[in-house]
């Protein structure tokens, strides 16, 4: 008989088809606080320029601001993770909440570049206090087959920021100025941690000597579904990324359209991906993780051969790109609800070193993928992408069997 710990017994787990309105406001709080990380890192892209001109720097030293709160995400998530672990969830979720919309209003009043940046990486350590405890609660709150539902649906504001930050950071930059852009996503983030706190349990921490840091680290690596399923998602976003990075510039070349047609293109893959992600967690419950990741990881792989090999016509690039972002998002779903079940005493571990190799991928595809774009074929990307998928679906199906 399992034993049930004393967080399980304040907050048991749901596992009802039906959601209570109390377990609809968590999932809504949640969804708009996942939504303000997405729109802080993607709203700054059309207001650049205004920002450089206002604090009286380049566009390059301007962008400096996006490479701290990536740094600061990157590097805060493992080292807050343990932290996690050892403390209310709750608490750290609304600590996290908290220093997130202090930095983002911080960012709408600064005057120089020095201060931005600063202003910036506090907005990303808030970040990565904020995102691994929202999977680290959804996977100790709710039990399958709601469990990948719930976090499909979640993740899903992740996708709905990039359709619809761009263009609110334009509108809010045209119509008030720069500064109304992150007082706007300050306000949600606000709106957010109210929800959040009125309605997340107070779940204690389990009693006993708190766990290290190497005790943490050690129990997710001692466990073969956490590694492998680490391992998936690193390997996954770097091909993702690998290609995605540099997917615009390729399609402005070879079909001859202007950066506007190229960034329609582009928003069509964001919100076909923002139904497939909310959508996901239904094709999980059904199929499991392991089919989950291994159709998509296919039908991806193909996908991507044919955007970067076959020069396509526009209209078919369109529908590639669609079925792209409904690929991508049922497979990463799948992982995420494998990494969130890994290792059940350690998840805000677990799901802090999950985002990092989110960011990792971001970052070793941009460069190696950089590389070959540079002195190779755009259909060299295309066949790289493919054997990093390859990888991770033997990764994730070594994951599942572990």
């Amino acid at each position: 008989m399992p034993v049930q710990t004393p967080a399980a017994a304040t907050a048991p787990a749901v596992a009802a088809e039906r959601l209570a309105t109390k377990d609809v406001l968590t999932i809504a709080g949640m969804f708009l606080a996942v939504f303000c990380i997405g729109a802080d890192s993607f709203i700054i892209s059309p207001i650049l320029r205004p920002i450089s001109e206002a604090l009286g720097s380049s566009l390059a030293a301007a962008g400096l601001g996006v490479t701290t709160y990536a740094i600061c995400y990157a590097v805060g998530a493992p080292l807050l993770g343990p932290l996690a672990d050892r403390c209310s969830r709750k608490r750290m979720l609304l600590t996290g909440m908290t220093v997130f919309v202090a930095a983002t209003v911080f960012s709408a009043f600064v005057s120089d570049l020095v201060t931005f940046c600063v202003a910036r990486g506090l907005a990303g350590v808030g970040a990565a206090m904020v995102t691994p405890n929202v999977m680290a609660l959804i996977a100790t709150t709710y039990k399958p087959p709601l469990l990948p539902k719930v976090i499909g649906i979640v993740m899903s504001a992740l996708s709905l920021a990039i359709v619809i930050g761009v263009p609110i950071g334009s509108y809010l930059a045209q119509a008030a100025g720069w500064r109304s852009s992150f007082s706007f996503v300050a306000v949600l983030g606000l709106v957010a941690a109210l929800i959040l706190t009125s309605v997340l349990p107070n779940t204690p921490v389990a009693p006993g000597p708190k766990k290290s840091y190497a005790a943490a680290y050690g129990a997710v690596l001692r466990s073969r579904t956490a590694v492998f399923a680490l391992i998936t998602t690193l390997a996954w976003m770097t091909g993702f990324y690998g290609v995605y990075t540099y997917l615009g510039t390729y399609l402005g070349d070879s079909l001859a359209v202007s950066t506007a047609t190229v960034g329609s293109l582009l928003l069509a893959y964001g919100a076909g991906n923002f139904i497939a992600s909310f959508l996901a967690g239904w094709t999980v419950a059904k199929l499991g993780a392991r089919k989950t990741v291994l159709v998509n990881g296919v039908l991806s792989a193909a996908i991507v051969l044919a955007l970067t090999t076959a020069e396509p016509a526009e209209w078919a690039v369109l529908v590639l790109l669609v079925l792209w972002a409904f690929t991508q998002g049922f497979a990463v779903t799948a992982m995420t609800t494998v990494s969130a079940g890994a290792v059940p005493g350690s998840r805000a571990t677990v799901m802090s070193l999950n985002s990092s190799c989110i960011y990792l991928g971001l970052t070793l595809g941009s460069a190696i993928f950089g590389a070959l774009f540079s002195h190779a074929s755009f259909g060299a990307l295309g066949i790289a992408a493919v054997v990093a998928t390859a990888i991770a679906v033997v990764a994730n199906a070594a994951a599942t069997r572990a």
